[in-house]
């Protein structure tokens, strides 16, 4: 699929992070859906717009995180997800590699990097 069609979903509860994600990625001719900031959201948005990617902190606002919002957009069918994080927690990250994401970026994100990620969809 070329980047042009795909839609990307940001799940980031900062907003000037999502805001830069946001730009970055229109700027590269990717369709982005907008962001959004809590676990509930981004399942919403996930089931009705069906996101060809995901960008998904793992801390969010409210009581669903990142993770568990992952899991149920998961459930309802394979959608990549890279997820963005500032916490080195261990089990975080455990838990995030048994959904085989697309990649685990540590905060500050590498724009350049996130996008050599994103880009093995098309490999």
């Amino acid at each position: 699929m070329s980047k042009e069609k795909r839609k990307l979903l940001i799940v980031e509860d900062e907003v000037i992070i999502a805001m830069r994600l946001a730009a970055y990625f229109n700027s590269k001719g990717y369709n982005v859906l907008g962001y959004v900031t809590t676990g509930r959201e981004a399942i919403d948005i996930a089931l009705s717009e069906h996101p060809d990617l995901i960008i998904m902190d793992i801390n969010l606002k409210g009581n669903i995180n990142g993770l568990d919002a992952a899991e149920k957009i998961i459930e309802s069918g394979y959608v990549p997800i890279i997820f963005i994080t500032g916490y080195s927690d261990e089990e975080y990250k455990s838990r995030a590699m048994k959904l085989n994401p697309l990649g685990y970026f540590f905060k500050p994100v590498n724009l350049y990097e996130l996008l050599t990620a994103i880009n093995k969809i098309d490999d």
